[in-house]
């Protein structure tokens, strides 16, 4: 697997300054990309259910907290010569070699 930025306008460079920045920021917090995004996926089907069952563990928590927060550093780091930085780099995670899916709006 792959992670990935999805800034519209990021040059390649800057796309790799953004998934070095969050990786380094997931591997301070002693995580993975696949296990924090594994805690977000697990968070948000709780947090969607209206029978709340398969509760996050605390750990988990704090794992989709630093995935949020990897998110917003790779951002910034992307986008550190913009005169704005977008809040998000839309952080994804793929199969290597898969295409890149389109950018929200």
């Amino acid at each position: 697997m792959e992670l990935r930025v999805n800034i519209e306008g990021a040059t390649e460079e800057e796309q790799q300054r953004g998934i070095r920045a969050a990786l380094a920021y997931l591997a301070a917090h002693g995580l993975s990309a696949d296990q924090a995004l594994a805690a977000v996926h697990k968070r948000d089907r709780w947090s969607g259910c209206s029978f709340r069952h398969d509760e996050p563990t605390d750990a988990e928590m704090a794992a989709a907290d630093a995935w949020d927060e990897a998110d917003r550093v790779a951002a910034r780091a992307c986008c550190a010569d913009w005169p704005a930085a977008p809040l998000c780099a839309d952080l994804q995670l793929v199969a290597a070699g898969a295409a890149a899916l389109p950018l929200h709006h």
